[in-house]
């Protein structure tokens, strides 16, 4: 598998969101407030914030893992897997964004979207 700049841009971002995944884990309350306001700090939210940290760090190392390899057809599979579950994170929360701070918003239109367009380009020609 040729080291293309959007094969690079798929590692990178795979990376990053198996790490953003720990951070989900370790500072769930941390996380979840910076993106929902103040109910991000409940113990409620914050099992699901590890739940999507978990969901993260697979989707991040096994994208990221099958790309090193060059294992073509299992990296498009875990691509196309983070393209969707980032429209997922984009929808749920344009749905509710009056709701939501402004910032958490902002951040997650910006992260999400990106991460699913790098990974669904990514899926389309890897």
């Amino acid at each position: 598998m040729p080291k293309t700049p959007i094969r690079q841009a798929a590692i990178a971002v795979s990376l990053a969101r198996a790490a953003f995944g720990v951070a989900m884990i370790v500072a769930p309350e941390r996380i979840a407030e910076s993106w929902i306001g103040d109910a991000g700090r409940s113990v409620r939210v914050s099992v699901l914030t590890r739940s999507l940290g978990a969901r993260d760090i697979a989707l991040g190392g096994g994208a990221a893992f099958a790309l090193l390899r060059g294992e073509g057809d299992a990296a498009r599979l875990w691509l196309a897997t983070q393209a969707f579950s980032d429209i997922a994170d984009l929808v749920g929360t344009l749905a509710v964004r009056d709701r939501l701070p402004d910032n958490g918003v902002k951040t997650t239109a910006t992260l999400a979207g990106g991460s699913a367009a790098i990974a669904g380009a990514a899926a389309a020609t890897i």
